[in-house]
Order: structure tokens, then C-alpha cells, then sequence
């Protein structure tokens, strides 16, 4: 898939976000990531190629989550929506 990536200082995680460009939480959340000065990279769905929208889809039935935006992964472990406590937890883990 392309990625965009977003660098950051903190990049000791690897954490990707699925977004979609008019989502207002998944704007939040990679403007949190940001913020804290965390790199990640990320990929709207909404600007996907076919290919990288089939891959996502099932990504999300391969996690038993519903074609809902962000999906937040850091090191593996998957979060649905944005939640900055559970992203501190995961990034302090």
C-alpha cells in the first residue's frame, strides 16, 4: 500500500492509521499523533486505489472490525476510533 508517512521524533512505535479524508475523529486522531511529535504513516481510504481498498477491507474482517474509521494500529495492536488514552497506553507499553 502507499503510505504517507509523518515524521516524527518519537518513532520507536510503528503505528499506522486508516483513515478517511472527511472523518473528523480521524482528523483528530492524526493531528494528535502529530502533536505529540509521534511517527506514523497512514492511508485514506477514500483516496485509495482499488487494490489498497480490497487490502483494507479485509484487513478489518481479518480483526473482526466493521468498515468504520480510524483504525489506529501501533505495534500490532488495533484500535477502532480514537481514543487518546488508549493510544498513550499502547505508545507507554
Amino acid at each position: 500500500m502507499k503510505y504517507t508517512k509523518v515524521p516524527g521524533s518519537f518513532n520507536k512505535h510503528k503505528v499506522i492509521v486508516y483513515s478517511l479524508t472527511t472523518c473528523r475523529h480521524c482528523i483528530n486522531a492524526k493531528n494528535y499523533l502529530k502533536e505529540k511529535n509521534i511517527a506514523f504513516k497512514y492511508i485514506n481510504s477514500d483516496e485509495a486505489s482499488r487494490y489498497e481498498k480490497r487490502e483494507i477491507s479485509q484487513f478489518l474482517r481479518k480483526h473482526d472490525l466493521p468498515l468504520a474509521f480510524p483504525v489506529i494500529v501501533i505495534d500490532g495492536s488495533v484500535l477502532l476510533g480514537f481514543d487518546e488514552k488508549e493510544i498513550e497506553a499502547l505508545l507507554n507499553a
